[in-house]
């Protein structure tokens, strides 16, 4: 299973590494481009459309690594005990919240099935939400996954799951 999680996150680090790499690529362009007279109008909108992209792939990554904003005022104050029982709360109101994104994401993409990128026909706007919906599947489940990790910390019998806990992924 750990095997398989890092292959999983290796993969979503080397699409991020590409589309930051991506959008560097296609602004040095435009600006190569219009320092020499030509007008080039797809490299805004594919930027823009990758950087997107970046955000949501980059979003599950620090979701997996605990890296997103976490205000511990009162997480620090609590019992271990507590602390793990509030964090299994709040993976469980970040779960369904993303299965609410999920829900949302699907009515969407099922009633745009032909809009297209403006400068670029053959770019189908789709493309990109899939990437938005694995991206928010992923989070989905890591927040599955931490709270069933939390609830099994909780109510282990040794206290040595709990001891010197701090809520972190």
């Amino acid at each position: 299973m750990k095997k398989i999680v890092q292959i999983i996150y290796k993969t979503v680090e080397t699409i991020a590494t590409v589309l930051l790499g991506f959008i560097a690529f296609s602004i040095s362009f435009q600006i190569a481009a219009r320092s020499l007279g030509l007008q080039v109008a797809w490299t805004e909108e594919m930027s823009r459309y990758a950087f997107v992209a970046l955000v949501f792939t980059g979003s599950f990554l620090a979701f997996i690594n605990g890296n997103h904003i976490v205000i511990s005022v009162l997480t620090d104050r609590l019992s271990p005990k507590a602390a793990l029982f509030l964090s299994s709360f709040s993976h469980v109101l970040i779960a369904s919240f993303l299965l609410l994104v999920c829900y949302g994401m699907i009515i969407n993409m099922q009633s745009s099935l032909v809009i297209t990128a403006i400068s670029l026909m053959w770019f189908d706007m789709n493309y990109l939400y899939w990437v938005v919906l694995v991206s928010i599947i992923g989070m989905l489940v890591t927040a599955v996954y931490y709270t069933i990790r939390d609830l099994i910390r909780l109510f282990s019998k040794t206290q040595t799951d709990t001891k010197n806990y701090k809520v972190v992924h």
